[in-house]
């Protein structure tokens, strides 16, 4: 019976999802009215869904501690994930981008109204609870890794890119969901409840609000994914899918067997741990100057991949709740499998064109070999630029096959004439006036 419930709720809420996106698909909504509910989802019924759930006192829930741990040790992984993207041969608005969007959970978009329709309060409770710490994680801790990584000035003094950085972070500091935090805090700490008239007025946001998420998710929802974005956005949600709920299924597990912890909590936990990519990745790239169409779509994405693992948590939960360990185990292997296979074709499409042959920096039979820097990987893989000390002499083309390795014990003269070998003039000039003009002194007769 329980499970009929539940699954009914979450039908409804797909059915919204779909509403949404037959409205854009037919021409009576677009994008940007989906955009424009969202900031009111932000602005106003989200706050007073935060400010309402926490006048119930979730911190008296049985096991809100360790709700409130397992939210900081989970950001303390995806931290550790967005460490994982730094490449030389990466752009660095790529790379801040991926990293970026390992940082936190959208839980205000997906996971309130997916856990309240499942589990009802207490579900929504145990959602919160996991908010607190991840609404500084994104505007904190996510904020820094875009900018770390393409927002820093080479040029710019530390102190003023400082001020900068701490204006922008206590600028989001101000926003109305954490207002509605603090509110919600000062009145906990003076056990104040919310008088009858504002409570009047918050219920009838709060009622108001998975209603307008739902339409704003479908009329944002974009499923169209090019063929250049597959191997970024599979690697990236199959990292953080899999470290997620290889996360949820030790969490699950130790709960289980030593905190006593009810089912409902750990299937909200789970839901909240393998919500979507939070949606200020969007803003952020687009503040940063990243990829901003490769941002929609991972966050499009990830909300197709997070609601099959709701579909399947709610379902263990209601039927077999021994196996919601194991199977978040399993699931973990298979996004990470999954993820393996996305970093693989990143790397084939990173090294791609890089060219076999590099010239050293040290001097070689009087000739410093500079490589000039690639204008694009067909021209790499064709030519290195060479530069003689002297004036007047040829330039020298990087030949097909790659220098022969001086075997240990070869005179100075043979590695420097092995080392020469693979090097052959660009002009017309015989290989023994090349030799008479290039020779260099430590070696002339």
């Amino acid at each position: 019976m329980a499970l009929e419930a539940a699954s009914s709720r979450v039908l409804v809420c797909v059915c919204l999802i779909a509403l949404g996106w037959v409205a854009k698909r037919c021409g009576w909504v677009n994008a940007g009215d989906g955009a424009a509910v969202l900031r009111v989802i932000f602005g106003i019924t989200l706050p007073a869904v935060l400010l309402t759930t926490f006048s119930s006192a979730p911190l008296q829930l049985p096991g809100a501690g360790l709700v409130v741990a397992a939210s900081v040790l989970h950001a303390l992984c995806m931290t550790f994930l967005s460490l994982t993207w730094d490449n030389p041969l990466r752009p660095a608005q790529q790379a801040a981008l991926l990293s970026g969007a390992s940082f936190g959970v959208n839980l205000g978009l997906f996971a309130y109204a997916f856990a309240g329709a499942a589990f009802g309060t207490h579900g929504l409770q145990v959602v919160v609870l996991f908010d607190l710490f991840n609404q500084a994680v994104l505007l904190i801790f996510q904020y820094l890794a875009f900018w770390w990584r393409c927002g820093r000035q080479s040029n710019g003094s530390l102190r003023a890119e400082l001020q900068a950085v701490a204006t922008a972070v206590c600028k989001r500091l101000l926003t109305p969901c954490l207002l509605a935090l603090y509110a919600a805090a000062a009145l906990a700490v003076t056990r104040t409840s919310i008088s009858p008239a504002v409570g009047a007025v918050t219920n009838q946001l709060v009622g108001a609000n998975a209603p307008l998420t739902l339409l704003a998710l479908g009329m944002v929802l974009d499923i169209r994914m090019p063929a250049a974005y597959v191997a970024d956005v599979t690697a990236l949600l199959g990292c953080r899918f899999g470290v997620s709920l290889a996360f949820g299924a030790v969490c699950v597990a130790v709960m289980q067997q030593y905190g006593g912890v009810a089912t409902t909590t750990l299937a909200a936990l789970l839901i909240a741990m393998s919500a979507p990519v939070p949606m200020l990745t969007l803003t952020y790239s687009q503040e940063f100057g990243c990829d901003t169409s490769l941002a929609a779509i991972m966050i499009n994405a990830s909300m197709v991949c997070a609601f099959l693992c709701l579909c399947a948590i709610v379902q263990l939960s209601s039927t077999h709740p021994t196996m919601l360990a194991p199977a978040a185990a399993l699931g973990a292997t298979f996004s990470l499998l999954v993820g393996a296979l996305g970093r693989v074709q990143q790397h084939k499409h990173l090294t791609r064109g890089v060219p076999a042959i590099t010239a050293e920096a040290t001097p070689v039979c009087g000739i410093r070999m500079l490589p000039a820097p690639p204008t694009s990987a067909r021209s790499a893989a064709k030519m290195v630029a060479v530069r003689y000390h002297r004036r007047g002499m040829p330039r020298l083309r990087a030949t097909s096959s790659p220098p022969r390795a001086p075997s240990q014990g070869n005179s100075p003269r043979e590695v420097l004439r092995a080392r020469a070998s693979a090097w052959r003039p660009a002009t017309s000039l015989s290989s023994v006036s090349l030799a008479a003009r290039a020779r260099p002194r430590c070696l002339a007769s």
